[in-house]
């Protein structure tokens, strides 16, 4: 019910601390992201807040310091959109498990409501008190994780967990068949790569404004390119100030990231080790960020450009 075990997220972070803490090992269900949506770039910053367990340090007025809240519960949320996005961190993905389903899991709404409010608690406490032995559990808990588990671990453990609940939940409440790996595999997100992800992001941003890229622009100036004999782009070089810019409004560091994308050859460092390269583009020289194509190649005449 909300209200009840099911509240609103429009809170403070101190109202959300407090809530996960007074559930403390209760799934924590928040309904309507969108009320919230106003007061985050994206939802990194509030998954981080609710997974870590642990509420911040805070003070007292007398120079003390307050008791620091602490849970371990899950949490469930609800909104007309993913809560992740493609900008997302890879610890942020790993953190989260997405389900989106447009077919219809209830045939009646209406009566299946009316029937779990009328009998609200009833199968909690069935659950409990027929769970079966700790040993039990974490045993079938290791194999379910060695079935499920493809390199992303954090994923992996919540997803076996998921299954475990299901298997009893199955056996002793609805009496039908538990879900099996292969029905909870798509919402598994594979091995996560953030320095992948983010050379994706740059790569799109590049061809997007490839006009922006050329001398002959009309509008702004953002750096270059250069082509092999067939004609194919095969280096890019951004002008710090623009990639950062970009990276930034998308939540990004370039510090935090070009590390991984050295190592992976998607960006290009100078023989002292810096990542602004001295490059003459064109007519110009100047300093920039320089990333090398990987992939499939990718071939544009200016002249069909529409613009």
């Amino acid at each position: 019910k909300v209200g009840h075990l099911v509240k609103n997220l429009n809170s403070t972070n101190v109202g959300l601390e407090r809530l996960a803490a007074f559930l403390n090992n209760i799934p924590f269900a928040g309904d309507e992201l969108q009320a919230i949506k106003n007061r985050y770039t994206d939802f990194s910053e509030l998954i981080y807040q609710l997974t870590q367990g642990e509420g911040k340090s805070r003070g007292t007025v007398d120079g003390g310091i307050q008791e620091q809240l602490k849970w371990s519960n899950l949490f469930l949320t609800t909104g007309e959109e993913p809560i992740t996005s493609v900008y997302s961190k890879e610890g942020v993905k790993n953190r989260v498990i997405e389900v989106e389903e447009n077919e219809l899991i209830v045939e009646n709404g209406h009566q299946a409501a009316m029937f779990l409010n009328e009998n609200y608690g009833d199968a909690g406490r069935d659950f409990i008190e027929n769970l079966p032995s700790t040993e039990y559990l974490i045993q079938r808990h290791a194999e379910l994780f060695e079935k499920i588990n493809r390199g992303s671990g954090k994923q992996a453990n919540a997803l076996a967990l998921i299954l475990l609940a299901d298997e009893i939940v199955s056996k002793q409440i609805f009496h039908d068949t538990p879900l099996t790996v292969q029905q909870i595999s798509k919402y598994h997100t594979e091995d996560i790569d953030e320095a992948d992800r983010i050379y994706e992001l740059i790569v799109d941003y590049f061809y997007r404004n490839i006009n922006k890229f050329s001398e002959n622009s009309n509008t702004e100036y953002w750096g270059g390119y250069e082509e092999d004999r067939e004609g194919n782009i095969k280096t890019f070089f951004f002008i710090p100030s623009v990639l950062r810019d970009f990276l930034k409004e998308n939540g990004i560091s370039f510090d935090g990231i070009k590390d991984k994308l050295f190592s992976h050859g998607y960006v290009k460092k100078d023989n002292k080790g810096k990542y602004t390269i001295l490059k003459r583009v064109g007519s110009r020289v100047m300093r920039g960020i320089e990333f090398n194509i990987i992939g499939e190649d990718k071939q544009f005449n200016m002249d069909d450009l529409p613009f």
